[in-house]
């Protein structure tokens, strides 16, 4: 587990919103297995190139920012053991770290992002907060799926305003960092890379 210290109503996804039962001390990685167990759903899910909310998709243009594979993780009765397990970290992650936001879940699906070395996918400089329906993004996860060994390049950056902090690359790690924070992934070189983000949200954009 690395932590990085640093307005219209919606409605969320209920299925996976922070309620009482929300585990605290729940495990702070996945297993291998688990990590193999989420790549194998790409195999029933449709891929799409990765675009930014602020890039609209144009079929004709490739977005200067960002060149990814990305599969929506569906939110059923096989999945929700991961949004139970990153949003319960999440909830510790904001409380034990004092950054107090008011978060409520995650408001869209998790997503599963496959960099492949020979199509140089990458995602540059960038914050994950963003204006409209999903303004209240507060704390920004990742799950790293590929063990480190599988590929070359593409590593998580993250600017911490006085040095770039390279993330954990450990199949299984899991990165949770303030969405206001600029970060991004560096291209890949060679091999393939598996992981999943997803952003944990609030009601309130400011809080």
């Amino acid at each position: 587990m690395f932590i990085l210290q640093p307005q219209q109503s919606r409605q969320l996804v209920t299925c996976v919103a922070i309620n009482e039962g929300t585990d605290p001390e729940c495990e702070r990685r996945l297993s291998p297995e688990q990590c193999n167990q989420v790549i194998s759903w790409s195999e029933r899910l449709d891929a799409e190139e990765g675009r930014t909310v602020a890039e609209p998709a144009r079929k004709s243009e490739k977005d200067p920012m960002r060149s990814v594979l990305q599969y929506g993780i569906p939110i059923q009765e096989k999945t929700l053991w991961l949004y139970d397990r990153l949003l319960s970290l999440a909830a510790a992650v904001n409380r034990q770290n004092e950054w107090n936001f008011e978060i409520a879940g995650f408001y869209r699906p998790l997503n599963l992002l496959h960099y492949v070395g020979d199509q140089e996918h990458f995602y540059d400089w960038h914050m994950d907060i963003v204006s409209g329906n999903e303004s209240g993004r507060k704390i920004s996860v990742s799950v790293q799926l590929s063990a480190s060994s599988a590929y070359d390049g593409c590593d998580l950056e993250i600017n911490n305003g006085d040095r770039i902090i390279q993330a954990p690359r450990g199949q299984g790690d899991i990165v949770m960092f303030p969405s206001y924070m600029l970060h991004r992934v560096t291209p890949i070189r060679s091999g393939e890379r598996w992981a999943i983000v997803g952003w944990v949200q609030g009601l309130n954009s400011f809080r």
